[in-house]
């Protein structure tokens, strides 16, 4: 039993020895740190996040008719419609590739994806920062919403690199805090770009940044040998969860498959809260930059300036979590339940559109839920997914989560346009 054993492993080391040595591998006694790592899984997420920010209050300019900076070829599109195309492409993109890129990830590893997904940001946003057609506009950024395939592949990526479950949580809510600082950040810096170097120099500068990353990434983002080890013997998908059974394996799988619907209610109702918090979220996230611009005459940097408050609510909002979980350790699903129930104060938006302050404070509520949810989701996931699965579940979940994003876009634009008119139609002074 022993030299059987012993063959097995002497036959994985085979395999992982005859790699190409271009994909460097994390080993236990390698001298690259966790740290470094989480770094950098940290710093692709923050660009996926930053492509969305930076423009997300110059994007009014560019599809406003009455000025010059106004994309071509957008026809009788209105304003708002035409904004709402626009986050309706980049979120319809970001609905088909997690799941795949999850999968593949089990599969081959995830740094390969990884580094896909980063370089592929880095060429599209530089193509991007060069169009001024409305229509190609678009289905640019449906493509790179496809590249966002990679953050359920980062959050499977923390899984496999941490030991523990308060590890995890760490991890994942560091990781969470990386679209906490670009959602903060990127709206002014983006206001002042466009300012000063142009309404297509954020676009440029995403495209630098990603340009960085992936060079930094490539040399330094090492694959976990656990995880490689069980991609190159095969132990992944269902193989590997006939590894974590007792007995016959055809009993072990009857047993299974009598708690099958059990555990397809359990992923559905996760996925589901995903999809429903997200939604709820978007569709009041939507009406932000055009209130600011309309209600209150903001300027993309005006206006980007206030993404500050987002962004310091949303990184205390992650310190919350991981207190409450690993200091206090109440369980993560009670906190992602309590904090979905603050939703309510979404309802209370449409009251606020002439008080700039009543306005604010709502949208800083908010944001200092959306960390708890967003940060115990993926944490849920992972305690709950299959053995050898975790980066396709993950990619389910980023998958609800992106139709959650979808559903408002392409209604939230025209029913801001249209249905809410009353509210910004009529004169009436602007109170501080």
């Amino acid at each position: 039993m022993h030299s059987s054993t012993t063959g097995v492993e002497d036959l994985a080391e085979a395999r992982v020895s005859l790699l190409p040595e271009s994909i460097p591998l994390d080993r236990p006694n390698s001298t690259r740190s966790i740290s470094l790592r989480l770094f950098l899984v940290c710093a692709i997420v923050f660009v996926d996040n930053l492509g969305v920010s930076i423009i997300l209050n110059v994007t009014p300019v560019l599809v406003d008719p009455s000025l010059p900076t106004c994309l071509e070829g957008m026809g009788n599109v209105d304003a708002g419609s035409a904004f709402a195309i626009l986050m309706f492409a980049f979120n319809f993109g970001m609905m088909f590739s997690p799941p795949l890129f999850g999968k593949l990830s089990d599969l081959y590893g995830r740094r390969p994806l990884l580094l896909f997904s980063i370089v592929g940001m880095s060429v599209l946003y530089g193509i991007q920062s060069v169009t001024y057609s409305f229509w190609a506009f678009t289905g640019l950024r449906f493509v790179i919403g496809l590249m966002g395939g990679g953050r359920p592949v980062a959050s499977a990526y923390i899984c496999d690199i941490t030991s523990d479950v308060k590890e995890q949580i760490r991890g994942l809510a560091w990781m969470n805090i990386a679209p906490a600082i670009s959602y903060g950040l990127g709206p002014p810096l983006g206001g002042f770009l466009a300012g000063y170097c142009g309404v297509m120099s954020p676009l440029t500068a995403v495209s630098i940044l990603a340009t960085a990353i992936a060079i930094l990434s490539w040399y330094y983002l090492t694959e976990d040998a656990v995880k490689l080890k069980q991609v190159n013997d095969g132990r992944v998908g269902e193989t590997a969860l006939n590894d974590q059974v007792d007995g016959p394996v055809p009993t072990a799988r009857a047993g299974l498959s009598r708690n099958l619907f059990n555990k397809t209610a359990l992923y559905m109702t996760v996925f589901m809260i995903g999809l429903l918090a997200n939604a709820m979220y978007m569709m009041v996230f939507l009406s932000f930059p055009l209130v600011l611009k309309d209600e209150f005459s903001f300027s993309p940097f005006q206006a980007g300036m206030t993404g500050i408050g987002d962004g310091v609510l949303a990184i205390l909002g992650n310190w919350l979590y991981m207190y409450l979980a690993t200091k206090i350790c109440i369980r993560v699903s009670y906190i992602c339940l309590l904090a979905c129930s603050s939703g309510v104060v979404a309802c209370l938006t449409p009251i606020f559109f002439d008080s700039i302050l009543g306005f604010l404070a709502i949208r800083y509520a908010m944001g200092l839920a959306c960390p708890l949810i967003f940060s115990s989701l993926p944490q849920i996931v992972a305690m709950i997914s299959p053995p050898g699965r975790g980066g396709e579940f993950m990619g389910y979940l980023n998958m609800f989560l992106s139709i959650g994003n979808v559903i408002p876009t392409p209604v939230g634009g025209p029913l801001y346009e249209h249905c809410l008119a009353f509210l910004t139609d009529t004169p009436r002074p602007k109170k501080l």
